[in-house]
């Protein structure tokens, strides 16, 4: 604990510091450089928060978080869905099939994703539920526009995995569906994915609607990956979401971690410019220094003056950084429109850029700095406590 001597010192210098002088131009922008640093460090991380929010919500709302399956089909699968949903990791648990397919209109070929939608389970947002029996689609907004089509249109839809014999030779598998809905995913889904009713696709896989081979399991938290396996029962298959986006969203936290590194480089340049401050500090004050050890201030309690005067900056920079930085990540599009840059945000939607704050960053960011600014005071802290005043105050200018 500072004693009050040393605690009034540092504070003196730190908020008076020396009128004109170098060494506290020095302070100052080393102050300016914990700030900027904290605020663009926050900026770039509610950013990212938001952005990986986004991908979570958007991608995993159309991606299966588990599949659980069993080759010779689930006996009673709403027994076992039921059993699923006890489970306090589990949303919702139910009937899938879906697979690779191709589909063909007039303008084009391409590959999708098919899901099979299973009735009363979530749709995306202005879709139209497909009917079975009448083998309607509803398509990603990115896949309808490279072939071109729009609602009330034919495709045809090809299965590379199931073929047929047929007079012409072996063929694969193909039906001819009418689009009933174009939808706006907000993610690369929306160039793959197509959805039609679950017994529909069942049918076009030969496969009987009443039967049940895979169950989708909706997780509260899809990142919970510790209970995956703990799910699956004996003899059944697990495939969960990373198998197809694990490599994506791994790749979305390296960047954000390399991001967070690099800018922190700018609260380390800070932090030396503080260490420099405080040692031309040192040898301007020699004989103020001298002075206070003459008159009986202990080695420690010098020292505690300078680690006082670097937390202080610390401290300062950090609430200084953190509310600019609340304040700009509040109106960050507002900012950027100002500026000429509103078209970065162009594909979030009419919010703009997707902003999160995370309060447990936050405190670590500003821990860290504090942390990082006693460090730097260390050396000259050090170096203030061995300074003799015999020989200090006996010298000659």
């Amino acid at each position: 604990m500072f004693r009050p001597a040393s605690l009034f010192i540092a504070t003196r210098y730190l908020l008076r510091g020396q009128r004109g002088g170098f060494a506290n131009f020095v302070n100052l922008f080393a102050l300016f450089g914990v700030t900027l640093g904290v605020m663009v460090l926050m900026v770039v991380l509610s950013v990212m928060n938001g952005f990986e929010s986004q991908l979570k919500t958007r991608l995993l709302d159309r991606v299966p978080h588990l599949v659980l399956s069993q080759d010779q089909g689930f006996a009673d699968w709403q027994q076992r869905a039921a059993q699923l949903g006890q489970s306090p990791e589990v949303k919702a648990a139910f009937p899938y099939v879906d697979g690779e397919v191709m589909l063909q209109s007039q303008n084009g070929l391409q590959g999708g994703w098919l899901q099979g939608w299973w009735p009363g389970t979530d749709l995306p947002d202005l879709a139209r539920a497909p009917r079975a029996g009448q083998y309607e689609l509803v398509l990603g907004a990115g896949l309808a526009r490279k072939l071109d089509l729009l609602v009330g249109d034919v495709v045809r839809l090809y299965l590379p995995g199931r073929s047929l014999y047929t007079p012409l030779g072996r063929l694969p598998a193909q039906r001819q569906f009418t689009v009933v809905a174009v939808v706006d995913l907000a993610s690369e889904l929306n160039d793959v994915l197509a959805i039609t009713h679950y017994s529909d696709l069942r049918r076009l896989y030969g496969q009987s609607p009443e039967e049940v081979n895979k169950l989708r399991v909706t997780l509260k938290d899809p990142f919970a990956v510790q209970t995956f396996e703990r799910l699956a029962a004996k003899g059944e298959q697990l495939w969960d979401w990373r198998s197809r986006y694990g490599d994506f969203f791994a790749a979305v936290a390296q960047e954000k971690r390399t991001m967070s590194t690099l800018l922190v480089l700018i609260i380390a340049v800070a932090a030396f410019n503080i260490l420099a401050a405080l040692a031309m500090l040192v040898s301007d004050k020699r004989r103020d220094i001298a002075v206070l050890a003459g008159l009986g201030m202990t080695p420690k309690a010098l020292k505690r003056i300078f680690v006082a005067q670097g937390i202080g900056t610390g401290l300062l920079g950090s609430a200084l950084g953190l509310s600019l930085g609340f304040l700009l990540t509040e109106h960050l599009n507002l900012v950027l429109d100002v500026i000429g840059l509103g078209g970065v945000a162009w594909g979030y939607g009419p919010q703009g850029l997707p902003v999160v704050r995370d309060p447990v960053q936050m405190g670590v960011i500003g821990a860290f700095v504090i942390l990082i600014c006693a460090l730097a005071t260390l050396a000259p802290a050090h170096r203030a406590s061995r300074i003799d005043p015999a020989v200090v105050l006996t010298e000659r200018d």
